[in-house]
């Protein structure tokens, strides 16, 4: 398990699809799915652009954005690659080109290609087993080897310059330990890696799940029915990791909570008579996962919040009032990374537990253009079908008796500990055959929208709105009469 970063390498590029270019679709993979091997692992895409899709067999993929020609080219990297065996297969969008970089047990190829006709444009070998990329910036590219090395690549295949260099932190998962790691040295074309933590995993666990945050906490507070505050506590480099494992012949189950930044575990909770499959996610200030409960034979769901004492935020909010803009230096700081200067600033976790009726195999939590939207969690099942269940749902304060005033000012509800998984396109969902990732990303004309990918031996699109279609005017609205008010 060397070199596996918190980043799955299953993902979609930094930019996500305009609401234009994907309107009317239903389903991604619905009449070109034989042509890809049936297996996809990794997706890139940009605002107003063509879709890449690179297949675990070495075949990239360019989708058309219109229903005329779903598939505009093919291109077989295999002759590319030569005779070496591939271990991985990374695809990023950078600068406008869909980039691939392949990796052996001792070689590193980088490929460029035009979205528009697939041409390959510039492509670079070197001697070294890659475990990681990541994308620098708009142009450049980051590669990290097996050995712990780091390079910097533009794309012309050369080192890049001083003034893009940038500082990384990698999180490495290995059959001991969970270390995080920064880059160090003169040298930008042989940056050596520098421990800064690390987390022992005792010989009888196994990490088999690991999440973080991509998504900031938009709203700091929340508000009471009583009129006062709940601070929702923010950490950007929180990491919530999963372990399974046995002892005395009961298996186990242990969700650990990990500063990022400085490898303080924040809270931990653990579970017996837990196995697989077990999910996690995070978003905000709150962590849901999952596990098959062996005691009740079923799969239960695990709500966590979690909550500061709201020092931080108070003293950015009076220091801003006071001195204007001028605070913004010594403040801002520890308000946006608290965990590295203030780690025991989460003060409380509010914890439920649900339970649902089939085996839940994924997870994910929307995310829309401004993140002011009620998220929703993304809730993938056996059958190969994406639920949506509201927070409201999921939500920890749940009374269980009849509601209060204040209660009901908040929209709370009495707890109910099951949860219906009713699937997002309802009875026609066909569902994705062998479902291990789900995906979502925001709409760019719409902050009610959100673009939800279902990824497993085949590809799932939908489009979702957690809180309706509030910024959409219906086909009913009367359209004359907007068009015809003036000041």
């Amino acid at each position: 398990m060397e070199g596996l970063s918190m980043v799955q390498e299953v993902e979609l590029a930094e930019k996500v699809l305009s609401e234009s270019s994907i309107r009317g679709r239903t389903a991604l993979v619905s009449n070109w799915k034989e042509n890809i091997g049936r297996i996809a692992f990794s997706f890139s895409a940009l605002e107003d652009r063509p879709i890449g899709l690179l297949s675990e067999h070495g075949l990239l993929f360019c989708l058309a954005t219109t229903m005329e020609k779903e598939v505009k080219w093919r291109q077989d990297l295999l002759p590319l690659e030569g005779e070496d065996v591939i271990l991985r297969r990374f695809l990023r969008y950078i600068a406008g080109l869909f980039v691939v970089v392949s990796t052996s047990n001792t070689k590193t190829f980088i490929f460029a290609f035009t979205p528009s006709n697939g041409s390959l444009v510039s492509t670079f070998k070197f001697e070294n087993s890659t475990a990681q990329v990541h994308p620098l910036g708009s142009s450049s590219l980051a590669t990290r080897s097996t050995l712990g090395s780091v390079s910097y690549w533009n794309l012309g295949g050369d080192h890049i310059d001083d003034k893009t260099q940038s500082s990384i932190c990698w999180i490495d998962v290995r059959r001991d330990a969970i270390v995080g790691t920064i880059m160090k040295g003169s040298d930008l074309n042989m940056l050596q890696r520098s421990q800064q933590w690390r987390v022992t995993i005792p010989g009888n666990r196994k990490v088999i799940a690991m999440t973080s945050s991509g998504q900031p906490v938009t709203v700091p507070v929340r508000s009471l029915g009583n009129r006062s505050v709940l601070h929702k506590y923010q950490n950007p480099n929180l990491i919530v990791v999963g372990m399974t494992g046995t002892e005395n012949q009961t298996s186990f189950l242990e969700i650990s909570l990990i500063d990022g930044a400085t490898g303080s575990i924040l809270a931990s909770r653990s579970h017996v008579q837990a196995g697989e499959p077990v999910s996690v996610t995070q978003a905000e200030n709150f962590v849901v996962y999952s596990f098959w409960s062996e005691r009740e034979n079923r799969q239960e769901l695990h709500v966590l919040d979690l909550l500061s004492s709201g020092a931080h935020w108070m003293g950015e909010t009076i220091a801003k009032a006071l001195m204007g803009e001028h605070w913004i230096v010594p403040l801002y700081l520890g308000w946006i990374k608290p965990a590295s200067l203030e780690p025991e600033r989460l003060s409380n976790v509010l914890d439920t537990s649900f339970y649902a009726s089939e085996p839940i195999v994924a997870m994910a939590v929307t995310s829309t253009k401004l993140g002011i939207t009620a998220k929703s969690v993304l809730i993938g099942t056996s059958s190969g079908r994406v639920t949506p269940v509201s927070r409201f749902v999921l939500d920890p304060r749940r009374p269980r008796r009849t509601p209060d005033m204040t209660e009901q000012a908040e929209f709370l509800f009495p707890y109910y500990p099951h949860v219906p998984l009713v699937a997002i396109q309802g009875g026609q969902d066909p569902g994705v055959v062998g479902l291990r990732k789900i995906l979502s990303f925001p709409a760019q004309e719409r902050e009610s929208t959100t673009h939800i990918f279902a990824i497993g031996v085949d590809v799932s699109y939908s489009q979702f709105a957690p809180a309706g279609k509030f910024d959409t005017l219906s086909v009913r609205s009367q359209m004359h009469l907007v068009s015809g008010t003036h000041d």
